[in-house]
């Protein structure tokens, strides 16, 4: 229970107290810290690949419906990232979710002539994600969804002959995890595991190529 109502992200502590009562007694004592309603929160970070970018989080519970948290991702810089997720609980027990999600990012994607780079591409990836999910025992879930991506790619700096176009498709899946760790950074004891199946459908591509004498190739 205790486990249950901490991972619900309600609570930023959950914890109980023993106190004795009579001989070979106690009595049990919650103790719990409600989380804030609103959360924001900014950190910098830098990577070697995307380089330096400024992150911003905003988490509201209860925005839309009871039982929810809206969360919304930021990540400014030259290569931006974009991550919207909407989890909405519901059933007697809240062991059941709809989660929706939504996320965008734009990253660079080197090509290497041997040790030299002569190419630069620019990679857009999009993904819508739906999926329903229900726990069991409290470190058991099941979850099935679909999503969608999208990718599209563009050559910002190349050699002679270059690529350029888009691609999308489909993907259902079916998911369980088990996380049984005492705490989610640096833990000491539990285990995660995680389990996916699915399949890619709807598959559509508008790739070409061009060489460097100017032709267009479809390799779609």
């Amino acid at each position: 229970g205790f486990r249950k109502a901490y991972s619900s992200r309600y609570y930023d502590k959950v914890y109980y107290q023993l106190k004795p009562t009579t001989p070979g007694h106690a009595r049990l004592i919650c103790i719990v810290q409600e989380a804030l309603l609103s959360q924001v929160k900014l950190g910098l970070l830098y990577h070697s690949y995307t380089g330096a970018s400024l992150i911003a989080n905003i988490t509201v519970r209860n925005l839309l419906l009871d039982k929810s948290r809206t969360m919304a991702k930021l990540s400014v810089s030259e290569n931006p990232l974009l991550l919207l997720e909407h989890k909405q609980a519901f059933g007697r027990r809240g062991d059941r979710y709809i989660n929706l999600s939504f996320a965008h990012a734009s990253l660079p994607v080197y090509i290497y002539d041997g040790y030299e780079k002569n190419s630069t591409y620019s990679i857009r990836n999009t993904q819508f994600d739906i999926n329903f999910s229900k726990t069991f025992i409290n470190d058991w879930s099941l979850t099935l969804g679909t999503s969608y991506q999208t990718t599209r790619f563009n050559p910002e700096v190349s050699g002679p002959e270059k690529i350029k176009g888009s691609a999308n498709n489909f993907f259902t899946y079916l998911r369980a995890e088990s996380i049984t760790t005492n705490r989610r950074i640096f833990p000491t004891s539990g285990h995660e595991l995680m389990f996916e199946a699915g399949i890619s459908y709807k598959r559509k591509a508008e790739i070409k190529a061009f060489d460097a004498e100017g032709n267009t190739y479809d390799v779609s």
